[in-house]
């Protein structure tokens, strides 16, 4: 295990905050309470292209990579598969899968806070509304607004399993999305709690992740795309 890695196994509590851009997308990790970031993941691309990993990086060791994230995937600094997030379709216990550690086992989901409970709502009216024929319930009402909803409301998402405790992430009320994570089992790799972080964020609504998808173009990535198919690149690997 590397320096960077090693501090990073050490946060049990910490807070993320994103920055987007057209060109690049940063997660910032700090304490609670300071300012000076303790670790970063970063890449070269907007946050909606998987073509690079994110490379993560501790602040005592800046130059090193403490591993890496993509497809919903995490890996060790030496390319180690360590686990891997589950689909996430809404804030419920059914719509979000479990989180797999492979020297953890599954860690399944708890879904807790006002907001999970709005969206729990607003997925059975759809439920029903399908089942019996009834008029769609319209998303755009404040009530079920997943603006609104996120701006006003916060989400706590526990993942625990048989034999460990896992770990949990808030996403406390706000118009930017920020979020606060609690690492409950010392086992649990922090690269692959930001691999769940960084896909929870593409659920969450943040005006500023809405204004990189209107200024960028969706056409960026096809030439790369293409030459990672020749290469034969996979999906298993950073």
């Amino acid at each position: 295990m590397t320096v960077g890695e090693k501090a990073l196994q050490e946060l049990d509590r910490f807070d993320v905050a994103v920055d987007y851009g057209r060109k690049e997308t940063t997660f910032w990790l700090r304490r609670p309470g300071e300012e000076v970031p303790v670790a970063r993941m970063h890449k070269a691309r907007p946050y909606d292209s998987d073509i690079d990993p994110y490379r993560v990086h501790a602040a005592v060791d800046p130059d090193a990579v403490a591993g890496f994230v993509r497809f919903r995937k995490a890996w060790t600094a030496d390319r180690t598969l360590i686990g891997e997030v589950g689909r996430i379709v809404g804030f419920t216990d059914r719509e979000t899968d479990p989180v797999v550690q492979h020297d953890l086992g599954e860690l399944r989901p708890t879904v807790t806070g006002l907001a999970g409970g709005v969206r729990r709502v607003d997925a059975a009216l759809d439920r029903a509304s399908r089942k019996h024929r009834l008029l769609p319930i319209p998303n755009g009402i404040p009530f079920v607004d997943p603006r609104v909803v996120d701006a006003f409301t916060s989400v706590t998402i526990a993942f625990a399993g048989p034999d460990s405790a896992g770990f949990e992430v808030t996403r406390p009320a706000g118009v930017t999305a920020a979020y606060e994570v609690a690492v409950h089992d010392p086992r649990v790799s922090r690269v692959l709690v930001l691999a769940y972080v960084e896909r929870l964020s593409r659920k969450t609504f943040d005006p500023r992740r809405t204004a990189v998808d209107l200024t960028t173009n969706p056409f960026a990535d096809l030439a790369d795309m293409r030459r990672q198919r020749k290469r034969g690149t996979e999906r298993d690997r950073p």
